[in-house]
């Protein structure tokens, strides 16, 4: 239970509402897709999703394309971080490219991961400004006779993501904002669906709220002891 707790603490508190800004350095280290580990001081552009590492004087600069991994003691926060890099579909444009996903929850079977992305903002000049969100970058109007009515503005927004922990496994978006949709639980269902029958009968026994963070990872929890309890069921006569 006090696992659950501080993963409870992390996902309200530091995930993605912690922003750090490019004057903002942390003791950490770095993981390199060459499995060398690298100790200094970490500060993670996150506009860019790029990293600079200083090291006795020296600084190098990383990318999600060079990097494993990498871990750092937030200094706003006081809290370990973890990022692990992933080929994700950022743009929707059936283009993959590795990206940096903090993770939150890693079992053995699946992991939350959270990420802050660019989207597109559009307000739109009506009697007042009306704000107007998209998940995809569009392409640029500039030049159409539309253009003077609206104002365009690219956002940082964060999201959450479930993925199988496994070799070549892909992010999967399970809400915009988990502790604020609706439908999470069907996200939820469909993503662990070959344990959806005894996931629904714990949620409703328990009552499960899975807008409430500590109740999500009650659930991710529950999912993991599933799976653990295979090898054993299979050895029942």
């Amino acid at each position: 239970m006090r696992f659950l707790m501080l993963l409870l603490v992390s996902l309200v508190c530091s995930p993605l509402a912690a922003q750090f800004t490019h004057s903002h350095w942390c003791k950490g280290w770095v993981v390199t897709n060459a499995g060398d580990t690298i100790t200094g001081e970490v500060s993670y552009h996150v506009d860019e999703d790029v990293l600079i590492l200083r090291e006795r004087g020296t600084w190098h600069t990383y990318t999600s394309q060079t990097v494993a991994s990498f871990v750092l003691q937030d200094t706003l926060s006081g809290e370990v971080r973890r990022f692990r890099t992933y080929t994700y579909d950022a743009m929707g444009n059936h283009y993959e490219v590795p990206l940096f996903f903090e993770v939150f929850f890693e079992g053995k079977h699946v992991a939350l991961l959270g990420k802050v992305l660019p989207r597109l903002v559009r307000w739109k000049q009506n009697r007042s400004w009306e704000r107007i969100t998209s998940s995809k970058l569009e392409e640029n109007i500039e030049g159409n006779a539309l253009t003077q009515k609206y104002l365009k503005k690219t956002e940082l927004h964060a999201d959450f993501y479930l993925i199988r922990t496994q070799p070549d496994a892909r992010p999967v978006r399970c809400t915009k904002g988990l502790l604020y949709k609706k439908y999470v639980s069907k996200r939820l269902y469909g993503f662990l669906a070959d344990r959806k029958e005894a996931l629904t009968n714990y949620a409703r026994a328990r009552k499960i709220q899975f807008q409430r963070p500590s109740e999500f990872l009650t659930m991710l929890v529950y999912y993991e002891h599933l799976m653990a309890q295979e090898p054993q069921a299979a050895l029942r006569p």
